[in-house]
């Protein structure tokens, strides 16, 4: 599902919104602009007619189709595990009064530590499994001397062991599956092999070993399994509501506003500022090279108008033309990097003061950024540079928004 809306910014600027949901079960919510995941001006610049939709869809970015925000409770469970109780909230979107959240916690310590602890009575379960993986093993060792019931040895070693893994991983044991004689062989040696300490730990040290491997283990799984159930109960039905809320946002015409410039003539887009002063653009293909696994394609870029013309160099991860867009916002940022920089400040600046070799790269850049900024201000004038790194694109980099009238 994909809705559209194209909107106005306080300063004129077009705003292109795009809202998605994902196919499939697995399928997710977004809500973002040419400026990437900007909600706040989204919504600032949303109509009365919108706003309602634009918010339900903000609400549920990155939530899945029944609203559950992406990796919401593993996040919430590892900031409760660090006594992070707002930002556990602010997951899981429990409002202001955060007081159910201490609950949460405090239960998930008496589970783990109180007087019927999980990671006690999983200790004793863990020990007596061992027990039987070690006679277990035993029998199997005497079996493939003697050739003796060479089945049925390494079945019930890897049964046990299996058994064993489960109470290790803080989970309920689950009946083995069938599987072949190499595969249960395999499944003991890589067993015996990441678990040398265990098995061979003295029987003094062996509940204080696997208490605190336990520890950790129970420790997540207890805090991860309350806040599933917390989400389940408390959490689930609001997220609902917000994902039919968006459903139905969705579900809505493309929206377009009527005094939206045409960005092909708004001088404050890319084309639209070559349009108004009369640039043109010319793109040859200078081929193609492969620098490691990627290949890069080599353009020759000319900008021109009645007044004279520039020439730059474009790379390409893609073998694709590149667009007015692509190349202004590329000189964009390269002349706002040198833009009232000496050379020093520069290097500072973009890490280049480390090493010798670090600084001859740095200057390199430095003096050919500074060319190629001259030869624009040469071919165009003073004026359209100024113009070009104050007012145009989505984010230019000395745009200051215009004072409040009084």
């Amino acid at each position: 599902m994909k809705r559209e809306f194209l909107l106005v910014d306080g300063e004129g600027r077009n705003v292109d919104v795009v809202a998605t949901l994902g196919p499939g079960a697995n399928g997710y919510f977004s809500l973002t602009c040419n400026s990437g995941r900007d909600h706040e001006r989204i919504l600032a610049s949303a109509t009365d007619e919108v706003r309602e939709d634009l918010e339900a869809l903000a609400a549920v970015h990155l939530a899945d189709r029944n609203g559950t925000p992406m990796q919401a409770i593993a996040n919430a469970a590892y900031h409760l595990r660090e006594h992070r109780f707002r930002e556990a909230a602010d997951l899981l979107n429990v409002g202001s009064d955060i007081r159910e959240i201490y609950e949460l916690h405090a239960a998930s310590i008496m589970t783990l530590m109180g007087p019927s602890s999980v990671i006690e009575s999983r200790t004793k379960q863990v020990i007596a499994q061992l027990q039987v993986v070690q006679q277990a093993k035993t029998e199997y060792q005497r079996d493939e001397r003697l050739r003796e019931r060479i089945f049925e040895a390494p079945g019930r070693l890897f049964r046990a062991i299996k058994r064993l893994e489960d109470l290790l991983a803080g989970n309920d044991p689950a009946p083995a599956q069938q599987t072949s004689l190499h595969e249960q062989k395999k499944a003991i040696a890589a067993f015996e092999k990441t678990n040398a300490a265990l098995l061979k730990a003295e029987p003094h040290q062996l509940r204080n070993y696997v208490k605190d491997r336990l520890t950790k283990v129970m420790t997540y799984k207890v805090f991860d399994d309350a806040v599933r159930q917390y989400a389940l109960e408390k959490c689930a039905p609001v997220w609902a509501a917000r994902a039919e809320a968006a459903l139905a946002a969705l579900a809505k015409p493309s929206y377009r506003v009527e005094s939206r410039p045409d960005p092909s003539v708004d001088p404050k887009t890319f084309d639209g500022f070559c349009a108004t002063h009369g640039i043109e653009l010319e793109v040859v293909s200078r081929g193609s090279a492969k620098e490691g696994a990627h290949w890069h394609y080599h353009f020759d870029c000319t900008f021109r108008n009645a007044g004279g013309s520039f020439v730059t160099p474009f790379f390409m991860g893609r073998n694709q033309k590149p667009v007015i867009a692509d190349i202004l916002e590329s000189l964009q940022s390269e002349f706002s990097s040198v833009d009232g920089m000496d050379r020093d400040s520069f290097l500072s600046e973009m890490g280049y003061d480390g090493s010798i070799k670090d600084v001859r790269k740095g200057e390199d850049i430095f003096a050919t950024i500074q060319r190629s900024l001259a030869s624009f201000q040469t071919a165009f004038g003073e004026d359209v540079y100024n113009e070009l790194l104050t007012s145009v694109g989505d984010n230019p980099p000395r745009f200051a928004p215009p004072a409040p009238r009084m």
